[in-house]
């Protein structure tokens, strides 16, 4: 039978039952992916618990570290757990062909959701979901040793009938009444995590994560909510609330303000640029025309005060109007050229590479020098784009260049034996049995060998 046949049979079989069928075996799916969840928490548990033993097997501390540690025996055991889980963490990560933030947040959640075993045990039932064991791991973050059990108590029935959501709220509650410190110290220490994260999306867009103290965060969104809210109001405004308020937030970040009236304009009708403003500021600002257009042409000058220093990628024949092919922004992908023409005119650190390779680079200085020269480290960077550890999208532009074969091992300064490594891979590969070659014949390809002796090649990204 083909498998388009036996694929329309499996249809008809599931047509022909009744739907309180269906629902009790999509049930059953859940209760056994719940149990198959535990185990594995249980084995990245206990992966995550052997990490210092780990570090103590595969470990080598240069000498400077070395004799620091002979005189700080804490210290050394300190930096072996650390090496150690990173280099458990690379391992999993490498094997399953994930990111190691991923594998990390996988053996956090399972160490974490350890410290409940009856929550553990009702996973393993089937009682709860992945999605209510994520939840009660989360919960106990920050809950004192000692206290899980009473945790368990208060937190666990609700997770046996509501929803993860009424988990997290009700773990919080819980929380609270439990932890030795204030919420003003927690929210404190908090503080330091704050930070701003770029994720990629498709078709030219992207994501901007801001992750600070809340009420700085709602005070943002109310800033821009109300700005949005007032142009909304306009009888010819066409866009949805979702997108002016999105229009709104990158003019905010881009140009201080909503619209292109020139910077004298700005302080006679704000008075001061606080992070909020006044109300009345804030409307007298969100009343007028945005930035960003209420119609389809781009406003002239729109990067004028953006400042990047950017790499993209223009085709060639693509600047003559031969070719269709898009441009590529590093650190994304494709991009629309008339993107890519904006930001070239308009930005000046903007650095414009085509695709057609330009002579007269250094591509070696053979062992005549350790230290690479700007051009053949540039030349790296665009060939490498990223960290050249397997599943590592760090840029190249915030990465070391790295000898493959060591310089003090007769490793050139050359094209064929440099490779771009963000600081905790390059750490990984001086400092743990992580061993890395480039096989003749193979080009820019590395080839990783991890501690546990599995092998994975890593190539640059090809072009789009």
């Amino acid at each position: 039978m083909s498998e388009a046949a036996g694929s329309t049979r499996r249809e008809e079989d599931l047509s022909s039952l009744d739907v309180s069928v269906l629902l009790e075996r999509l049930l059953e799916l859940d209760r056994a992916q719940s149990a198959l969840h535990a185990r594995s928490s249980r084995l990245l548990a206990e992966v995550d618990r052997r990490a210092f033993e780990v570090g103590a097997e595969h470990v080598v501390l240069d000498p400077r570290a070395a004799r620091e540690s002979e005189r700080d025996a804490d210290r050394e055991a300190a930096v072996r757990e650390q090496l150690g889980a990173r280099l458990i963490v690379a391992e999993i990560a490498v094997a399953r062909r994930v990111s190691e933030s991923s594998v990390r947040a996988q053996l956090d959640e399972a160490t974490r959701l350890a410290r409940l075993p009856s929550a553990l045990a009702a996973l393993d039932d089937g009682a709860i979901s992945p999605a209510h064991a994520r939840a009660l791991a989360d919960g106990v973050t920050e809950v004192p040793q000692g206290t899980e059990s009473e945790f368990e108590r208060l937190v666990l029935p609700t997770a046996l009938h509501g929803t993860p959501a009424q988990i997290r709220r009700r773990a919080r509650a819980v929380r609270e009444r439990l932890h030795p410190l204030s919420i003003d110290i927690r929210a404190a220490r908090r503080r330091e995590e704050r930070r701003v994260a770029f994720e990629a999306d498709r078709d030219g867009m992207a994501w901007l994560h801001l992750c600070a103290p809340c009420v700085e965060v709602r005070g943002a969104y109310e800033r821009v909510d109300a700005a949005a809210r007032a142009l909304a109001a306009a009888s010819d405004e066409h866009r949805s609330i979702a997108q002016i308020r999105a229009d709104v937030a990158a003019d905010l970040l881009l140009h201080g303000d909503v619209h292109d009236a020139p910077a004298e304009e700005h302080d006679s009708n704000s008075g001061r640029h606080d992070t909020l403003g006044t109300q009345s500021a804030r409307d007298s600002r969100a009343v007028r025309t945005p930035a960003v257009s209420r119609g389809s042409r781009r406003p002239a000058g729109r990067y004028s005060r953006f400042r990047p220093t950017v790499r993209v990628t223009v085709p060639a024949l693509t600047l003559l109007g031969r070719s269709e092919e898009p441009a590529v922004l590093e650190g994304y992908g494709p991009i629309p050229t008339a993107v890519a023409e904006d930001l070239a005119a308009s930005a000046p650190s903007f650095l414009r590479i085509l695709t057609h390779p330009e002579t007269g680079t250094v591509v070696s200085v053979g062992r005549s020098s350790y230290a690479v020269p700007a051009d053949l480290r540039r030349l790296v960077q665009l060939r490498d784009v990223r960290c050249r550890f397997p599943g590592c999208e760090r840029g190249a532009d915030r990465c070391d260049i790295d000898h493959t074969r060591s310089w003090e091992h007769g490793g050139q300064t050359s094209l064929d034996n440099l490779a771009c490594l963000c600081r905790g891979h390059h750490r990984l590969k001086h400092q743990t049995s992580w061993q890395v070659s480039r096989p003749p014949g193979t080009g820019a390809a590395l080839v990783w060998t991890s501690p546990l002796g599995r092998t994975v090649r890593d190539s640059p990204d090809p072009p789009f």
